[in-house]
């Protein structure tokens, strides 16, 4: 599930996920790959944008950032490709993210896909994935990565 390929940003609903991804946390510590997770609902938009959460929970150099910076993230994440074996960023709750606020999920998305080209050329998974509906599961899975 995390090989790297061009295939990197991915939609699931709740008939994508089952017990088997419990798999997927001994592969995310076993290959040492970095993981951030985030439920889209938690966000508060007047204390943090989603870039920003993205940031804070990567370490990321130039995090938090302001509004609507697309080209520091992606360039943060672009640095992230030589120091970790591969990245998995999960947003959880995607949904409401699809239906409220396109643009900035779109943003995302490209930011996302500027910098994925670090990672492929050094062979290294990079994922973005959304989950579209919650999904306790899938937070107990990569909020403990």
């Amino acid at each position: 599930m995390l090989r790297s390929s061009s295939n990197a940003v991915h939609f699931l609903d709740n008939t994508q996920v089952d017990d088997l991804e419990h798999a997927l946390v001994n592969q995310l510590r076993s290959t040492g790959i970095k993981t951030a997770y985030v439920d889209y609902l938690e966000i508060t938009p007047r204390k943090e944008n989603i870039a920003s959460m993205i940031g804070r929970l990567l370490n990321l150099a130039r995090a938090p950032y302001p509004p609507q910076e697309w080209t520091a993230l992606s360039e943060d994440l672009a640095a992230l490709a030589p120091r970790e074996a591969g990245l998995a960023i999960v947003i959880d709750n995607a949904e409401p993210f699809l239906s409220t606020d396109r643009k900035t999920m779109l943003k995302l998305i490209e930011a996302f896909q500027m910098q994925l080209v670090h990672w492929l050329e050094q062979k290294k998974p990079c994922h973005l994935f959304f989950q579209m509906e919650k999904n306790d599961l899938v937070r107990r899975i990569f909020k403990a990565a």
